[in-house]
């Protein structure tokens, strides 16, 4: 599958279903660039030694800004990527409609 329609396929799901626009709209703190960075920082734990994969993955879900329910890393670097490029949609989205 082409990149840009896995971040499409991505995004239309997470907006039909856990962050819809209206409920998107009330993140104005950054909430949904920390849940991007969150899987950004999830991404990157693949690429360090072992031993520093546990601390990392850590540090990436303290990033998680909302219930730890929702934190659903994948053992895929490029899974989380593609999820943090949907955020990344998401927020500037919502800033748009916040404009």
């Amino acid at each position: 599958m082409e990149i840009y329609t896995e971040i499409r396929h991505e995004h239309r799901r997470l907006i039909k279903g856990t962050l819809p626009p209206q409920e998107a709209d009330q993140y104005i703190d950054g909430s949904i660039t920390h849940a991007a960075g969150a899987y950004l920082s999830a991404a990157t734990t693949s690429f360090y030694p072992l031993e520093l994969r546990e601390i990392l993955q850590r540090d990436a879900k303290e990033l998680w800004p909302w219930n730890e329910d929702g934190w659903h890393p994948s053992t895929s670097p490029r899974r989380n990527l593609i999820r943090a490029a949907a955020y990344i949609v998401a927020e500037i989205e919502r800033l748009e409609r916040d404009a």
